[in-house]
């Protein structure tokens, strides 16, 4: 199984384009090195993206001309928690961390992948939390919260992780 390099030399202001990039980039590898509980795999594969970021934009570069199997990705964007459906992944911008307790109680129970990009987030509860660590775009994977929505990771995935919550 191929996976793209996963250590960024970066020093990059927070929400560049190019560090949007990136974590496209790594967020495609997460669809590819997670399994999805049973009932997740044969309906579209759906990536939420909470907030206004540049994110949106690389996502839908990224996953746009895929089509694995007999579904396709999405990429959803919306503004507020309350319009929180049911997703594969979910990204919250910054400008959304404050949101963050309401979004994980809304997840409560879902086999959605919570994704960050804000310091403290991994160790509070989200799966995923990208951070930057000696000019190097890496992430946070908290073990517990991945158990806790019923994603199944590879060891390649977990060998390039920061891991947290055991």
């Amino acid at each position: 199984m191929m996976l793209i390099i996963f250590c960024f030399p970066m020093s990059l202001p927070a929400q560049s384009n190019d560090q949007m990039k990136f974590h496209a980039v790594f967020i495609y590898n997460f669809y590819r090195e997670i399994e999805w509980p049973e009932a997740y795999r044969n309906q579209n594969f759906v990536i939420t993206v909470l907030g206004q970021t540049p994110l949106i934009q690389q996502l839908n570069t990224v996953f746009g001309n895929r089509a694995p199997g007999n579904y396709r990705f999405e990429v959803k964007v919306i503004n507020s928690v309350s319009e929180l459906g049911p997703c594969h992944m979910l990204f919250v911008a910054k400008e959304k961390s404050g949101d963050f307790n309401a979004i994980r109680q809304k997840l409560s129970g879902r086999s959605t992948l919570l994704m960050t990009d804000s310091p403290g987030l991994g160790g509070n509860g989200s799966c995923i939390n990208f951070v930057q660590v000696n000019d190097m775009i890496k992430f946070e994977m908290n073990m517990t919260a991945m158990r806790q929505a019923g994603l199944v990771v590879s060891s390649t995935l977990k060998s390039l992780a920061i891991i947290i919550g055991q």
